[in-house]
């Protein structure tokens, strides 16, 4: 089972110093990050989803880096629910044509928000958003890329859910996010219920929503074993839904600075790579153990 780290680790001055930084640190494989490499989702860029996504792809190429999956931008994923015909097609086509980009580079993977930081004005998921995310998840089974929508929080997650119970695809499934499921546990056991359906994992940890309280700002994206999370049991959930792809570490090197968090302010970038990569290496023998 291989390690794949997530471009969006706050690991370099740019994309390609990044991409450097993980491969120097032992990482054969790195999920991209839409947040960190290529910012597709600016109207006023809109010519350069392309260019920049395709960039990204050949530098992590070009230092022998697997690409397990790339995470899509959320930066307008509310337009899917927006009643604005413009606005949801636009949204709609910018998807499809980052599909078709991975699609293009065998990337077999995308994982994208059902939607991000929904607020009570936000639209419950209904016909026309079901209208467009069906329209997305053909242009996926078209581009052979498996379409996987992240469990956020608890609010959150009733968009993943219609989805899932509403459109049936061998390519649409789901992104397990252990740290958003320690944060904010959803209504049903995603692995149990979903994880016939499991295409992508992200792991790190927090210090959970019991202690701490609900609150998207304590999504610290730790490294494994510096929060609350059970990983003996996560583990043992995910090998029970039959999970036989990578383990995503999606961790931040500096977390959430704004807060006053500055848990790694101490270690370089390369020092952080290696320390996460160890930490994975632990994490990839636990999976195997039959007492795990």
């Amino acid at each position: 089972m291989e390690l794949a780290i997530s471009l969006n680790c706050e690991c370099g001055k740019d994309t390609k110093e990044t991409l450097k930084n993980i491969k120097a640190a032992g990482f054969k494989a790195v999920m991209l990050s839409e947040t960190a490499g290529f910012d597709c989702d600016i109207l006023s860029k809109k010519d350069m989803v392309g260019e920049e996504l395709e960039d990204t792809i050949r530098a992590a190429f070009a230092l022998g880096l697997k690409i397990p999956n790339a995470h899509l931008g959320y930066s307008r994923d509310k337009d899917i629910y927006h009643e604005c015909e413009e606005r949801g097609l636009d949204f709609v086509r910018s998807t499809i044509k980052k599909l078709e980009i991975l699609g293009r580079y065998k990337i077999p993977v995308a994982v994208i928000h059902p939607v991000s930081d929904s607020k009570p004005d936000t639209p419950l998921p209904g016909a026309i958003a079901l209208r467009r995310m069906k329209e997305i998840v053909a242009a996926a089974d078209i581009n052979n890329v498996k379409l996987a929508v992240e469990n956020l929080a608890v609010h959150d997650n009733e968009y993943l859910f219609y989805y899932l119970e509403n459109i049936d695809s061998d390519y649409l499934g789901i992104c397990f996010d252990a740290g958003h499921a320690n944060n904010y546990p959803p209504r049903v056991d995603m692995l149990k219920t979903w994880g016939h359906k499991l295409f992508a994992i992200h792991l790190h940890d927090n210090y959970g929503g019991t202690e701490h309280n609900y609150d998207d700002k304590k999504d610290y994206h730790f490294l494994p074993f510096d929060g609350t999370i059970n990983f003996k049991k996560v583990l043992r959930e995910i090998a029970a839904a039959g999970w036989k792809g990578e383990i995503g570490l999606e961790l931040h090197r500096v977390i959430n600075k704004k807060f006053g968090v500055q848990k790694y302010d101490h270690m370089s970038p390369l020092e952080f790579l290696r320390e996460a990569r160890k930490r994975g290496e632990t994490l990839c023998k636990m999976i195997f153990t039959k007492n795990t």
